[in-house]
């Protein structure tokens, strides 16, 4: 299956343009602390989807199909970072 770049970016941008829980955090950010600190945060979430996005596009998911037990690993180790994530959030709230 070929990959067209142009189709690809164009899902691509339209992922990072799209209104989520993302775009409402660089909102938020950029409301509270003001355009200039927020640039840093805007920069992390646009280059975080597009770690996201650009193994999926150029075939991940074809990848678990091959290695099924791997992607189960993948969720489990994703999950344990979730958890651990909430953790540190909930412990600053002490």
């Amino acid at each position: 299956m070929a990959v067209s770049l142009g189709a690809f970016a164009a899902f691509a941008a339209s992922q990072v343009a799209t209104p989520g829980p993302a775009n409402m955090a660089m909102l938020s950010t950029g409301a509270a602390y003001g355009f200039r600190a927020a640039l840093p945060f805007v920069a992390g979430v646009v280059l975080g989807k597009q770690l996201i996005i650009l193994p999926i596009g150029f075939g991940l998911m074809r990848f678990s199909d091959t290695f099924p037990g791997l992607f189960v690993v993948l969720k489990l180790i994703s999950a344990a970072y979730f958890i651990l994530l909430a953790l540190r959030v909930e412990n600053t709230r002490l």
